[in-house]
């Protein structure tokens, strides 16, 4: 049988968060306790096949073995094991970083060891590396010894049957998969465009020469290897990603994008705000400033051939005008005052369609559902009050209108 508590709904209770390493990541808290960092890593069964990348010349080159008989060995099972195992530990490493920079004023680390040896593979490994614990103060207990602060445990109550979990918030669900209904290369192209066009963005555009292409190529075909693309299939979406990306570098629409020169420019940018269900995650494919308007710019990688184009782009914009209002919301409350336009990019159609943030606030407004519950401010169904999402909605319209006094670029 299964025990199930019931949550904290104590307002103190809010200030204390349980998450994991990789939920972490983007947050900060004043103080942040990790536990169980004595614990190894899990024995897994050796797989069948083993495989692997590593650069042989500047290119990627595939690494594939089957796993010898029993009592028996493969140097090329060894070798694949080897770099896999190597590439696991880095990813730790950088894991428990992660982990450990998420404080602000306090990190508490708790963990065992066995016989004064921390388990291998553990993140108390990690720690124990640098003779000084990299400067932490160490507190040592002898195993069953009992501290002064140490209290009795509270029983858990049993309820009589599950509690039931509450629908995730409208504006936290999950949109609907954009490649789902594109064929088997469209996720693992569109993935590959958005990590060149990150990369250029970084660098600025300004910045490429032609003797950069086997570099992107390169990059392009990792990318595409990473997401288990091989053989023909491998081929023909490196010539789609590759044409994509000759099609932004002659645009001046996606030069003017990426373009390096722009105020306060970010790639990939991850933004997390604080709704009333909780933590919100948004990330922005690019967003920067120019002539004082903060521009929020996602990149979508369908494509369309044939006649009709326009109503395409048309349903596009429709289909993910949402999203874009969510960003919207985020960047009013960080940026108060700061007009803000948005658009979609189309880097495989070189097509641009901007989303009017005034019209999708009205339909938002009118759609939003709001109600009295008899006391207290009207709530929306996402559990924020009505008042105050129509108030940012609001300044989003009207820092829109105002940034399309502007010319467009």
């Amino acid at each position: 049988a299964e025990l199930y508590a019931a949550p904290d709904a104590r307002p103190e209770a809010a200030g204390i968060e349980v998450m994991t390493m990789h939920g972490a990541k983007g947050l900060q808290w004043d103080t942040v306790i990790l536990p169980g960092l004595g614990r190894g890593a899990k024995r897994r069964d050796a797989p069948l096949l083993v495989f692997t990348e590593t650069v042989v010349g500047g290119d990627a080159v595939p690494l594939l073995a089957a796993r010898p008989p029993k009592g028996g060995e493969d140097a090329m099972h060894g070798l694949v094991r080897d770099i896999e195992r190597a590439k696991e530990e880095q990813e730790d490493r950088r894991l428990f970083y992660v982990a450990c920079t998420r404080a602000e004023r306090a990190l508490h680390l708790l963990g065992h060891v066995k016989e004064g040896k921390p388990e291998k593979g553990s993140f108390m490994a990690l720690t124990l590396m640098s003779p000084d614990a990299f400067g932490a103060i160490v507190h040592e207990y002898e195993a069953g010894a009992a501290s002064e602060r140490d209290e009795p445990l509270q029983p858990v109550e049993r309820v009589a049957r599950p509690l039931t979990a509450s629908p995730l918030p409208e504006a936290k669900a999950a949109a609907a998969p954009e490649y789902a209904w594109a064929g088997v290369a469209a996720a693992p192209v569109g993935n590959a465009v958005h990590a060149l066009l990150e990369w250029l963005g970084r660098m600025g555009i300004e910045h490429w020469r032609d003797e950069d292409w086997p570099e992107l190529t390169r990059r392009a075909r990792r990318a595409l290897l990473a997401e288990g693309m091989s053989g023909d299939l491998l081929e023909d979406a490196l010539r789609r990603v590759l044409r994509a990306m000759r099609m932004v570098l002659a645009s001046e629409r996606g030069r003017w994008v990426l373009s390096g020169r722009h105020e306060d420019a970010h790639c990939e940018w991850e933004i997390v705000t604080r709704e009333a269900g909780g933590m919100a995650r948004h990330v922005i494919d690019r967003a920067f400033v120019a002539d004082g308007v903060r521009w929020i710019v996602d990149y979508k990688t369908a494509s369309h051939e044939g006649g009709e184009q326009g109503r395409f782009l048309d349903e596009e914009v429709r289909r993910h005008r949402a999203q874009l209002m969510r960003y919207a919301d985020a960047l009013a409350r960080m940026e108060p005052g700061r007009p803000l336009r948005a658009a979609l990019y189309f880097p495989l159609m070189d097509a641009w369609r901007e989303v009017g943030l005034q019209e999708g606030a009205a339909s938002a407004a009118a759609g939003a559902g709001c109600r009295d519950g008899g006391s207290g401010p009207a709530l929306h169904p996402d559990g924020a009050q009505c008042g105050q999402l129509q108030k940012s909605r609001s300044a989003i319209a009207k820092k829109s209108s105002a940034a399309r006094e502007s010319s467009a670029p």
